[in-house]
This record gives C-alpha cells, sequence and structure tokens, in this order.
C-alpha cells in the first residue's frame, strides 16, 4: 500500500530536523524547574529581584548545557569533564562575583527548601536498585568491605608517609586533611568535625572548618576525574562490566511512568519522616529501603518498567543544572584554590590514585569487576550524595549508586566517630 504524501513529508521532516529540537519535552521540564526554583528564591528573599534570578537561572540552564555539549564533542567527555566543568565554573562565577552574592544565597535557600538534591538522589538511589541483577549482586555488599578498607587503609598510610616526608604534623594531617577526606562530604562529615573539634580544642569552628574545606574538596574533584578515567579505561559493556545492572529493556505506557513517580515520593518521604524522628539521615533511610524492597523483588513491574524511564530523563536533562546549581551555591571557590597548594596537592592526589589502584587490585580477590570495585571505592572521597552522583556519573557507572553512597554515608560516619574519639585525648 502507497504511504501518503503528507506521511512522507512528515517522515522525511523528522529524519532531518536537528537532534535538539526532538528533547523540547526534557528542555521543557528544566525550564519549569528552573521557574519553580526562581518563585521558591523569590520568596526565600524578597529583597533580590526575579528578574535576577530568572537570569542566573538562564545561566546555570546554559551553563549545564553548554557543558554537555561540550564532553559530548570532545573526548575529554571520557574523564567527566562536563560534570567537573558543572561544579568548578559556577563556583568561580560565583567565587568573582560574576553573579551577586545575595542571588546565590537565594538560590541556595531555594535549593534547599525544595530539597532538589533529596529527589536527585531518591530517584536515581531507587532506579539503582531495580536495575541491579541481585543474583550475581547479592554478595557484593559484604565483599565491598574488603576493598574498601583495604583502599582506605593503604590511603591513610600513604598520607602519613608523604606528610612524614615532608615535615607536616601527623595528628594535624589525620584531623585537618584525612579525616575530612573521607567523613562523607561537608554537612555530614566535615561540619560534625569542625564542630567536635572546636569544642574539644577551644578553637573557633569556623577557623577549623576552613582549614579541612581545601583537602575536602580538592579530593572530591580528584575522585571524580579518576572515576572518569577508570570509566574511559573499562567502559561499562565491556567484558565483565556492568555485570550488576540489568540489560532488559521494557516497553514502558505514561501509567507505569505515574505509578513510579508515586514510588519516588513515598521513597522520598518516608526517609524524611524517618530522618526527623530519629536522626538518622534521609539518603541512608532511601538507600536502606530501597535497596530492600529491590533485594525482596517486592516492587512490581510497573514501577520498575517506569522507574528506569523516570531515572534516564533524570540523567539525561536534570542531572547537569542541578550540579551547576550545586557548584554555584555550595562549593566556594577559595578552598579549590587553595587545594593546589603543592604539598596538600599532592598527598590528596596521591591519596586518591593509591585508594583506586588498591580497590582495583583487592577487588581480584572477592570476584567483583575491579573497575566496578574500584569506581566504588573511590566514593570513599566522594563529598557527599552529591559527590558520589558527580562521580558515578563521571564514570558512567549510576546504577551503582547505592553502593557507593552506602560507602559514602557508612564510611563517613565511622570516620568522624573515629576521628572525634581522637580528638578528645590528641591535639594537633
Amino acid at each position: 500500500m502507497p504511504v501518503p504524501a503528507s506521511k512522507r513529508n512528515a517522515i522525511r521532516d523528522a529524519a532531518s530536523s536537528p537532534r535538539w529540537r526532538t528533547r523540547s519535552t526534557g528542555v521543557l521540564g528544566v525550564v519549569v524547574l528552573a521557574l519553580g526554583l526562581a518563585a521558591v528564591a523569590s520568596v526565600e528573599k524578597p529583597d533580590v529581584s526575579l528578574g535576577r534570578l530568572c537570569i542566573a537561572l538562564f545561566i546555570t540552564i546554559l551553563g549545564a548545557f553548554a557543558c554537555a555539549e561540550f564532553g559530548r564533542l570532545s573526548r575529554l567527555r571520557l574523564i567527566g569533564i562536563d560534570t567537573v566543568l558543572c561544579l568548578v565554573i559556577p563556583s568561580w562565577l560565583a567565587g568573582i562575583a560574576w553573579i551577586p552574592r545575595d542571588t546565590v544565597v537565594s538560590l541556595g535557600a531555594a535549593t534547599e527548601r525544595l530539597d532538589i538534591l533529596g529527589w536527585l538522589i531518591s530517584v536515581l538511589v531507587l532506579g539503582g536498585c531495580l536495575q541491579i541483577n541481585w543474583r550475581t549482586m547479592r554478595g557484593m555488599a559484604l565483599k565491598l568491605a574488603i576493598p574498601v578498607i583495604g583502599g582506605t587503609l593503604a590511603a591513610s598510610a600513604t598520607t602519613w608517609g608523604l606528610a612524614a616526608l615532608w615535615g607536616s604534623d601527623f595528628p594535624r594531617t589525620f584531623f585537618l586533611q584525612l579525616a575530612p577526606m573521607m567523613a562523607g562530604g561537608l554537612t555530614a562529615g566535615a561540619l560534625p568535625l569542625a564542630a567536635g573539634y572546636a569544642d574539644q580544642w577551644g578553637q573557633g569552628h569556623g577557623e577549623l572548618l576552613a582549614q579541612m574545606l581545601p583537602a575536602l574538596f580538592v579530593a572530591n574533584l580528584a575522585a571524580i576525574v579518576g572515576a572518569g578515567i577508570i570509566g574511559m579505561l573499562h567502559p561499562v559493556g565491556a567484558a565483565g562490566n556492568g555485570s550488576a545492572a540489568a540489560s532488559d529493556v521494557e516497553s514502558f505506557s505514561p501509567a507505569d511512568v505515574g505509578l513510579a513517580i508515586v514510588a519516588i515520593i513515598v521513597l522520598h518521604v518516608c526517609g524524611a519522616v524517618v530522618s526527623r524522628s530519629s536522626g538518622i539521615s534521609a539518603a541512608l533511610v532511601v538507600i536502606v529501603v530501597a535497596m530492600a524492597a529491590s533485594a525482596l523483588d517486592v516492587v512490581p513491574a510497573p514501577v520498575v518498567r517506569g522507574m528506569r524511564a523516570v531515572q534516564v530523563y533524570f540523567t539525561s536533562y536534570l542531572l547537569l543544572p542541578i550540579l551547576w546549581l550545586v557548584g554555584m551555591t555550595l562549593l566556594p571557590w577559595e578552598p579549590i584554590v587553595a587545594g593546589f597548594a603543592a604539598p596538600l596537592f599532592g598527598m590528596v592526589i596521591a591519596a586518591v590514585l593509591v585508594l583506586s589502584i588498591t580497590g582495583y587490585l583487592v577487588s581480584g580477590w572477592t570476584g567483583l569487576d575491579p573497575a566496578d570495585a574500584a569506581t566504588i571505592t573511590l566514593s570513599r572521597m566522594a563529598m557527599g550524595g552529591t559527590g558520589a552522583v558527580a562521580m558515578l556519573s563521571a564514570g558512567g557507572r549510576l546504577p551503582l549508586l547505592p553502593f557507593a553512597l552506602l560507602v559514602t554515608r557508612l564510611g563517613g560516619a565511622l570516620t568522624v566517630l573515629i576521628a572525634l574519639q581522637a580528638a578528645a585525648v590528641i591535639q594537633p
């Protein structure tokens, strides 16, 4: 049967249209997110004009897509350059006051009020858990303890060895450099450490925090680049890689997507309620609940199908703009610059390198894929959930996010506990 001329023309127009025109729905979602942020930010701080907020958010969208396009066109995408640029460039723009300070503060308050990072983590964690092939991954959580602990000890020994070589003070190196690097981030790690040190040593909270930030930020950025290099050398899809993720692809319906969104809301609210009532990290609650539901196979098939579509949308359109917002509102520029001083920079890079190499080598004893194990081991240096997301995004291993977040959160909590206990008897 011949195809009508009108249909042939429509097919020809669709085939010849630029690729970005077929993504209008995704771009529209980013614009809606930006407008919502502008509205909340204007309420949070009425003296900041809505026009300036919209301009800052326009810069966010434009910058994120520019970084994504640069990464797509450049071979540097293989080491996660788009992710790194989405964190560093906005931090620099805010640091030189190219974006007004009150606008940055207002956007930061809006981002925190809307809990955008929490929603993003809920989506990525649930999506990652539902993609796990539990037949091959049931023993991975316990197996990961070996490369993670081995990498942590090796990185610690390397840091102390270089500190001795350069004549640095051992306690100071541990409390103000090594512990913050592995404490699980800024809010969950460095801030509690600074508060605990200040109480026990009688020093200023801000002064101690400022001394910890360079190691924290440089380690996080170095780990992101390291994960990108691992992804370049051992891409997912090569023999032995990506065995954790379920590979079957099924069609989905709008109803499936709706059910997946409901599941995300329930998971996020559950984490928030438990966190407020018990003090446990909401991200940790989300991880445990999502992993338990996936491991017990109690998630309905329509939710699984819809969740894959939701996760693809988030990682394709919203991940980089959100990381740009994080870089602009939460990542100070001065500590990044200070972190490139030769002694500190050398110790941090050496620690990250030894951590990843140890995780890669030790994983052979446990039967884990070396590249997956090395990437997850690197999450010991992640700056909270955001750092873990950026790290796995750079390495192309977002389905492993639940395990990376477990390593970041639990390892960070243990590091903070040990450091504060040691600070009670040792003062640098």
